[in-house]
């Protein structure tokens, strides 16, 4: 922690990323998480330059790319499960298990993204750079959407919603014509009618980019960020789920935790491999100080090396060592059933997020009373529906 202090006092560069981990409780954890980390950075003179998210906290991306996270928390703070999967009845959900490709139509989601979101703002030249990731069904490629992309902008709500796209809760969103929004080579993308047309065309079945990788971690290391905020409530450790649901076998909950189970293998190998690349821009240091004490005929086998670590598949030329901060709390996690719950569930796991990054911060130095009143998230919780509006 004291490399981390240091690194804050001195403002070396800070480049700073909010990369949240997918699943549905990270939605309303990751929007509490943030709208602190971006309060207490203002204060500091530091602020959030990225924000890469899958799943669950995509809503944090699209308003956290325009500073609108009081607005965030407000809506998380006053949704219902009818704004993300319609009124639920017995016998159409039936039929939709029976017969469709989905228990829920994802249209109801997309209108509640639509409704709180503007494109002209996220795509904005002031906006911060976020991302968030599907998977097409067709292909098995992943998927990258971008603000900084306007090729994307049309599919954008699209896109975010697909990566919220949970199997078999919703079906597969497909986009026609993904080249023309710079999505999938037309080489790769698959040939389907469009019902509209009667046409064959290039098409994708989005997906929830976390069935390939649960976190954008690797991508946000890349692209040049070296100070992480990793926020995941489960602290990337698999959850065990409430036994009483399990003993009754109720089979969404299940299934819930196996996929949880899967992502959660994907998601420590890449958390693994930044400690790699991490290790790697350490070495490469130590060898170029030693090439300085070196006689020039011994220093080319020493190059060659610098230069295979500089290109090659970690490509370290233009890297520093990046710091990760986990904020995160695995004893107080638990599953959030997005097609059925109360509003304390959701004011719970913003509180737990509020709580979790205050935590991390006061750790790495930064000093602030929770009390405050521009910090207090109950101020923003208990509000009006919707009260703020987006700019």
């Amino acid at each position: 922690m004291n490399l981390v202090k240091q690194i804050f006092r001195k403002r070396l560069g800070l480049k700073i990323n909010l990369v949240c981990r997918g699943g549905p409780e990270n939605g309303p954890f990751s929007a509490g998480a943030a709208r602190l980390i971006n309060l207490v950075l203002t204060r500091y003179d530091h602020s959030i330059d990225g924000i890469y998210t899958i799943s669950g906290p995509t809503p944090t991306a699209l308003c956290g790319c325009v500073g609108e996270y009081d607005y965030l928390c407000n809506i998380w703070s006053n949704l219902t499960p009818k704004d993300i999967v319609g009124k639920k009845h017995k016998v159409a959900t039936f039929y939709r298990v029976s017969s469709k490709d989905s228990i829920f139509d994802s249209r109801f989601l997309l209108e509640t993204i639509k409704k709180h979101s503007n494109l002209n703002d996220i795509f904005a030249p002031t906006s911060i750079p976020i991302k968030f990731s599907c998977i097409d069904m067709y292909t098995s490629e992943r998927i990258m959407f971008s603000n900084k992309n306007p090729k994307n902008k049309d599919v954008f709500l699209e896109g975010a919603v697909s990566s919220m796209t949970l199997v078999p809760f919703f079906g597969p969103r497909i986009i026609y014509s993904p080249e023309k929004y710079d999505l999938l080579e037309k080489c790769k993308a698959r040939m389907i009618e469009n019902p509209d047309s009667k046409q064959m065309e290039t098409a994708v079945a989005l997906i929830d980019g976390g069935y390939k990788e649960g976190m954008l971690l690797e991508e946000a290391i890349r692209d040049g960020y070296n100070f992480i905020f990793l926020i995941d409530i489960h602290n990337l450790c698999p959850t065990v789920p409430n036994m009483t649901l399990l003993d009754s076998r109720w089979w969404p909950h299940i299934l819930r935790s196996s996929s949880h189970y899967l992502s959660h293998a994907n998601d420590e190998r890449q958390y693994r491999t930044t400690d790699r690349i991490n290790e790697e821009i350490k070495i490469k240091k130590k060898l170029e100080k030693v090439i300085k004490n070196l006689p020039m005929e011994h220093n080319r086998p020493l190059y060659n090396i610098i230069n295979r670590m500089n290109t090659g598949r970690l490509r370290l030329k233009d890297k520093e060592e990046t710091i990760i901060l986990k904020i995160s709390d695995h004893k107080n996690a638990k599953f959030f059933n997005f097609s059925g719950f109360e509003k304390e569930e959701v004011q719970y796991f913003l509180r737990l997020g509020h709580v979790s990054a205050a935590q991390t911060l006061k750790k790495i130095g930064f000093e602030f009373d929770e009390n405050d009143l521009e910090l207090d998230i109950e101020r923003i919780i208990t509000a009006p529906i919707y009260q703020n509006t987006p700019t």
